[in-house]
């Protein structure tokens, strides 16, 4: 308070030009005649410490105001943007976990088929009478020359209920991923908006002259 003090001790009012020491704080008074000295006629003036007080008071009020109403807004955008992460984090984490037991199974599929395979190709390096006729029996059937094991066909059945399975939840993701692809499209053209629109109003917010309210002239 002593510095703001001396920063007016030049300031004179305007009728008699002695240090202004009072400020007219009542309603409808004209700007001009709201600094007065001792001299000046005074109808229930306010000291200049204590208007100062006033003042300051008053724009300590006004910042409080306006942080809590930044505050309601930075709230929930900060909050959208941890479910964004969350959401993100959940998602991958799910998918890799897929991606890993998946690659599991296409490769032990694989190994299966390739052996089956190699089963079919190979016969040894010597071919015995009895190869020969086994390879006679075996083409004198109809049916396939490796049979399916009760283990093949259990393993089949749930292969199969594993793709089925697949393509329903891909169809599913496909009309979820198209809904939340909207969604999320809504909220990008949203913030996308009003960023355009802050930025073009940032001028606002912005002053090339600082102004000091006590550098009075």
């Amino acid at each position: 308070m002593i510095n703001l003090m001396q920063k007016i001790t030049n300031v004179q009012c305007l009728e008699h030009f002695e240090q202004v020491q009072f400020l007219d704080l009542r309603q409808n008074i004209l700007k001009g005649d709201r600094a007065k000295c001792c001299k000046c006629q005074l109808i229930n003036p306010t000291h200049i410490e204590q208007a100062f007080s006033k003042w300051i008071q008053k724009t300590q009020d006004e910042i409080q105001q306006i942080q809590n109403e930044f505050q309601g807004y930075l709230n929930p955008l900060k909050l959208f943007q941890e479910q964004m992460r969350q959401t993100q984090k959940s998602f991958d984490q799910n998918c890799e976990h897929l991606i890993n037991e998946i690659d599991y199974l296409i490769r032990g599929i694989n190994y299966d088929k390739n052996q089956k395979i190699k089963s079919l190709q190979v016969f040894g390096e010597s071919i015995s009478l009895s190869i020969l006729q086994e390879m006679a029996e075996l083409m004198s059937e109809k049916t396939p020359i490796m049979k399916q094991s009760k283990r093949d066909v259990e393993l089949y059945k749930g292969l199969k209920l594993i793709i089925n399975l697949t393509i329903q939840i891909m169809n599913e993701q496909q009309n979820s991923v198209i809904q939340l692809v909207k969604q999320q499209q809504s909220a990008k053209e949203k913030v996308e908006n009003f960023k355009d629109i802050y930025l073009s109003h940032r001028s606002y917010y912005q002053y090339t002259e600082t102004k000091n309210i006590y550098d009075i002239k």
